[in-house]
């Protein structure tokens, strides 16, 4: 069966930046941007998973929330979530059929369309919430249309994205605090520290707005569903946004509904287990998200199993080959992501990469993901033993999800 795509009704741009066709697109719309309770975040890493926890924590308490987060992993749906679930097909197919001309006709990008498009449903859903997570940097990121959200936050800093950002990390925080508006509380998580938290003190002096960073110790005393050290930091964050949200009588929480809802979390292909098959699924690319795994599975079986890796070209492959060379897997399978056309480092780029910086372990190519998975599936198999994990790209962990819940449920 083929699924509607609005990808496909889109022609193909250039990334661009700036928010005069974002005003444009929400004046023909009516401006439903104006009518969200919006908890606007932004940050290197983490945004995703405050987002779930947030999500996860409102419902519990009641609340209906809207969610819009990018990438997605298997359906485009899931960037225009209620309550949990992506927007229906039937109703998002009614929605871009009403507004694909619109789009088309002021040449709007893909992340504008989307972003667009989940303001106009949140509003017509009536929310109490509606959480909105940053496409790229802020100041000009297309969700910065937002004029009063009821909160910002900022999870992290790190060096991503540089060649649109900057190559320091105050002035990426810069842009990133770029989403700062006068009055309204920002959070900060407990890693943003030095010359990040500096430039972002400095944005808010200039516009007028209190930052409140998260502490660690927020996170403490829950049981926290979501693996790796650097998520009680994303929780931490999640706790004070709530925390700021409550003292400005926007809602009330007990402690009884914040563990309901912190343990219902679900945050999917970020350090996912699959127990049945050993294998770990982690969307992980960037430098900091990578550092992250490498610690996370330091008391893993996973670091010494077999690994499927694979690397969009935009970003280095040192961070990559750093983590492998940390944990040791013996055996590296490098593959490619689906209908790649040029998007991913080539295998053999991948394995000389891996070859230069020492590793000495076994390398397995093989281009096609599907096929790469079940070799990762074979090779972990009694009595070899050990974990697999599948790492590098959000993309190919999205291909990769239903066939292993597939095979998980039948295991």
């Amino acid at each position: 069966m083929t699924h509607f795509q609005l990808s496909d009704c889109l022609a193909p741009t250039h990334m661009e930046f700036g928010l005069q066709r974002m005003q444009l697109l929400m004046a023909a719309m009516d401006s439903p941007h104006r009518g969200l309770k919006a908890i606007h975040i932004a940050g290197t890493n983490g945004k995703g998973s405050v987002a779930a926890y947030l999500t996860s924590i409102l419902l519990a308490a009641g609340y209906s929330v809207g969610t819009t987060t990018s990438p997605h992993l298997v359906t485009e749906r899931e960037r225009i979530a209620l309550n949990g679930e992506p927007i229906a097909e039937v109703t998002f197919k009614s929605l871009c059929d009403q507004w694909l001309p619109l789009f088309q006709q002021t040449g709007a990008t893909y992340f504008e369309a989307m972003t667009a498009l989940a303001f106009k449903h949140f509003h017509q859903a009536n929310l109490n919430f509606s959480l909105v997570e940053v496409g790229l940097g802020g100041r000009l990121d297309a969700t910065n249309v937002l004029e009063a959200p009821a909160i910002t936050v900022i999870t992290s800093i790190g060096l991503d994205h540089t060649e649109f950002l900057g190559n320091t990390l105050a002035a990426i925080a810069t842009e990133k605090a770029g989403i700062g508006k006068a009055g309204v509380p920002m959070v900060v998580g407990p890693s943003v520290q030095g010359e990040a938290l500096d430039a972002i003190r400095a944005v808010a002096f200039q516009v007028g707005f209190p930052v409140i960073q998260a502490k660690r110790s927020m996170a403490e005393g829950y049981q926290n569903p979501l693996l790796g050290e650097h998520q009680r930091d994303n929780l931490a964050t999640a706790l004070t946004v709530l925390k700021v949200l409550a003292e400005q009588s926007l809602l009330t929480l007990d402690k009884s509904t914040l563990a309901t809802g912190i343990t219902l979390t679900r945050w999917p292909a970020r350090l996912e287990v699959f127990e049945a098959q050993r294998i770990i699924l982690d969307g992980s690319h960037n430098a900091d998200g990578l550092e992250s795994l490498t610690k996370a599975l330091c008391a893993h079986p996973a670091k010494t199993g077999v690994w499927l890796i694979s690397l969009k070209v935009t970003k280095a492959m040192e961070p990559l080959a750093n983590v492998i060379m940390a944990c040791q897997p013996h055996q590296v399978i490098i593959t490619v992501g689906p209908n790649a056309h040029g998007e991913y480092h080539s295998p053999e780029t991948l394995d000389k990469a891996l070859r230069y910086k020492g590793y000495k372990g076994s390398i397995v190519i093989d281009s096609n993901p599907l096929q790469a998975l079940t070799l990762l599936q074979n090779a972990i198999k009694p009595p070899l033993g050990g974990g697999g994990l599948v790492t590098g790209s959000l993309h190919t962990a999205g291909v990769l999800r239903p066939l292993l819940l597939a095979k998980n449920t039948t295991a």
